[in-house]
């Protein structure tokens, strides 16, 4: 390389004057040159590519849109094009052409300005790669010192590869590869001659000459630089006639695909998630291969099924006459694994980048209530335990104001089972729970499952009042369907760059904050809290009934806030977890109907549609330390059995069995006001009507056989009651449903 430099310096002493001469200047000025050694090594900034978990495009992450391709694979014609229009002489000089520069410094000088630069391919590669677009004298001799440097140290076809690759030819298009398939659509091999010549009148003015933009300047460029391959001995007569009457069909700018659309807010997502590892420059320019934990088709069911949701709720807020239309984010992780397989954060990133999936914070209502149920569990209170729905009354010594939690119904249930308590959503039964196993018991069990925001240590715990993400939630919930393990969420399995070499691996997501405390839910817990999720699916008055369509074991629970401001509902099967939030950026009320079995449930069902056939599973795992409570057949005794029977509940097979404490009815009749224990003895001698317990509920089911389930009826309190820690929020915090 650097002998076939002296020779040409020899022969050509013109361009050796003109090169000491530059670098003469550089030095005099104190002009600081960039060092050039590494040129032999450097690539150009290229497009770093987003893909799901099968390897399917999602995403790009672009500083400059560019294909990178050896000179090899650049068919002669380019080459020539682009040497005719911009530097004719380029393999007979040493980067600079004094003709050109005298021809350039008289055309500047009749002009009265820079109009001209006579710059080579090499001095402009210099420019593109180390200087700035400056017209001027202090940058021509800096360009002409570091071409000098560049034809020392690279050949001419290194150069010329350099060139093409980096060269900007408009319409976000860097290099003559990506220029191929955004104007023509067609891959660089596939270039014909008229083709070629138009891409080639593009540097001089890349984005004023864009077939793109002005399709008539184009035009004239191309036939241009057809007459300079013609005059240049580079075509003969016959070619450039046949490439004058060839002209190029244009397509039309590329739409983004349709992939990168539907996975916009997971993208972005893992764009911050990189930013913040490796930084903007090696994501936006170091061509990285990112594969996601992403399952595109999934993506798009979450898609479909939540755009679907949203239009009908517009639709019942029109109905309603209410101004806002409801928002709303899906999210899904892969069960066991924590992988986010799907993450919609509103109806259209577009529209709204704001990502609802792991920015927003509103409160969750009723789908808290898992963690104070879980508690409680833990605790020892099995799900066939009596809890007492009356209205709890609280009143704060502060301020005096009394506290009335209700129902979503408006009716009470009076004496109820935990897992029919928790199936209804029963605020005021809810209450009395937290209130006897203690705020710090659920705060515990809720930071456990992977909750991390602040929470209050009141009653109003109980009734979802602190605010949590969807991510956070849904990743809690999970905790559940993993048999009480915590994983925080991944996004990213692997990243490598153009080498192959793995740059990061397992990236979670940087939206949850720290684990707060430490140890895990038990095995047994965990499926226990799961089997009340189930009964809210199963049982035909839980608030998830819906759900029960869906063929597959489900759990689950819908949540809703004051005047319907928001709905959730949280739910998995063995293998996915799902969660869905619907309600208004503004915080506004939604239309009476929009509740989490409203609103999001029905999300949530076509959702889990599609997921469910695509990740079919059967039942949750039973763990060891699980036995099963019910009455005898034969004795009429209440029992713990190895084995399942119908009806039976699931308990702790080691854990000792704690009961709540009796509240008696406040209904007046003092002959409909009968403890439990006597209730079940007159049900069971046939008197069931002296053992009715009143109730507000006008359903066939609302007196005994609603109030009163054996095998829990007979059990009365046998126990004192825990303080709780603090006062309830006074008002009303969060609706039931």
């Amino acid at each position: 390389m650097r002998a076939r430099v002296l020779a040409f310096l020899l022969r050509h002493p013109i361009a050796l004057g003109a090169g000491v001469l530059a670098l003469a200047a550089c030095v005099a000025f104190g002009l600081a040159l960039p060092e050039v050694g590494d040129l032999a090594r450097y690539r150009p900034p290229l497009p770093s590519v987003v893909l799901d978990r099968y390897g399917k495009p999602i995403g790009a992450f672009v500083e400059q849109r560019r294909q990178l391709v050896s000179l090899r694979q650049i068919p002669p014609h380019v080459r020539a094009a682009f040497l005719a229009a911009e530097d004719d002489g380029f393999y007979h000089h040493l980067g600079v052409d004094p003709v050109a520069l005298v021809r350039a410094a008289l055309a500047n000088v009749r002009a009265g300005g820079v109009v001209q630069g006579g710059s080579t391919i090499t001095q402009q590669l210099a420019k593109n790669l180390f200087l700035t677009s400056e017209r001027s004298l202090v940058r021509k001799l800096q360009d002409t010192a570091l071409a000098a440097r560049i034809e020392w140290e690279l050949s001419k076809d290194e150069i010329l590869e350099l060139y093409l690759n980096q060269i900007y030819l408009g319409s976000g298009a860097y290099g003559v590869a990506e220029a191929s398939v955004t104007y023509y659509g067609k891959p660089i091999a596939k270039l014909s001659v008229s083709e070629a010549a138009q891409l080639a009148a593009l540097p001089r003015a890349p984005s004023r000459l864009s077939p793109h933009v002005n399709p008539a300047a184009a035009e004239a460029g191309r036939k241009l630089v057809i007459g300079r391959m013609r005059g240049t001995g580079r075509l003969d007569a016959q070619a450039a006639q046949a490439a004058l009457a060839e002209k190029p069909r244009i397509a039309p700018p590329p739409p983004p695909p349709k992939a990168y659309a539907d996975a916009a807010y997971y993208v972005e997502e893992v764009r911050q998630q990189l930013f913040d590892e490796l930084g903007a420059e090696t994501v936006l320019r170091g061509g990285l291969r990112i594969e996601t934990a992403l399952d595109l088709a999934l993506q798009r069911a979450a898609l479909a099924a939540l755009r679907g949701g949203l239009a009908a709720a517009a639709g019942r807020a029109k109905q309603a006459g209410k101004a806002v239309v409801p928002e709303g984010a899906l999210l899904a992780l892969d069960a066991q694994s924590g992988d986010v397989l799907a993450m919609v954060g509103g109806s259209d990133y577009a529209l709204s980048r704001f990502n609802r999936a792991v920015q927003a914070r509103r409160q969750p209502g009723s789908a808290f209530k898992p963690f104070a149920y879980g508690a409680a569990l833990e605790a020892g209170y099995p799900p066939n335990v009596t809890l007492y729905d009356y209205q709890y009354e609280h009143r704060d010594k502060a301020t005096g104001k009394l506290w009335r939690p209700r129902n979503h119904s408006g009716r009470f249930k009076g004496p109820v089972s935990l897992s029919e308590s928790f199936a209804r959503s029963l605020n005021n039964a809810t209450i009395r729970l937290v209130d006897e196993v203690g705020v710090d018991s659920v705060i515990d069990f809720a930071r456990r499952a992977g909750i991390r925001s602040p929470l209050h240590r009141d009653l109003g715990l109980a009734l979802g009042t602190n605010e949590v993400t969807l991510l956070e939630l849904t990743t809690a919930y999970a905790t559940f369907a993993r048999a009480g393990k915590l994983r925080d969420p991944r996004l990213v399995l692997r990243v490598t760059d153009g080498a192959g070499e793995v740059l990061r691996e397992n990236l979670r997501s940087g939206e949850l904050p720290a684990r707060v405390g430490s140890g895990r839910i038990s095995e047994v817990d965990a499926y226990l809290t799961t089997y009340l999720m189930r009964e809210t699916v199963r049982a035909w008055y839980g608030t998830a009934h819906r759900a029960s369509t869906l063929d597959s074991a489900i759990a689950g629970k819908t949540g809703s806030t004051n005047e319907n401001r928001d709905a959730w509902f949280i739910g998995y099967s063995p293998r996915i977890v799902a969660g869905v939030w619907v309600g208004n950026d503004d915080r506004t009320p939604m239309a009476r109907d929009q509740t989490g079995a409203g609103a999001a449930l029905p999300i949530w069902v076509a959702f889990m549609q599609r997921a469910i056939a695509r990740f079919p599973a059967a039942e949750f795992t039973v763990p060891a330390g699980i036995a099963w409570a019910g009455v005898d057949a034969e004795s009429g005794l209440r029992v713990r059995s190895s084995v399942f029977y119908p009806g039976w509940v699931p308990v702790a097979a080691e854990r000792e069995k704690r009961f709540a404490k009796f509240v008696p009815s406040p209904w007046k009749d003092p002959e409909l006001v009968i403890a439990p224990g006597a209730a079940l003895a007159a049900a069971a001698s046939g008197g069931a009507d002296a053992a009715r317990t009143p109730t507000t509920d006008p359903s066939p089911v609302g007196d005994l056989f609603d109030a009163l389930l054996p095998p829990q009826a007979g059990e009365v309190a046998r126990g004192e009651t825990l303080p709780s820690v603090g006062a309830a929020p006074p008002g009303d915090p969060a609706e039931a449903r």
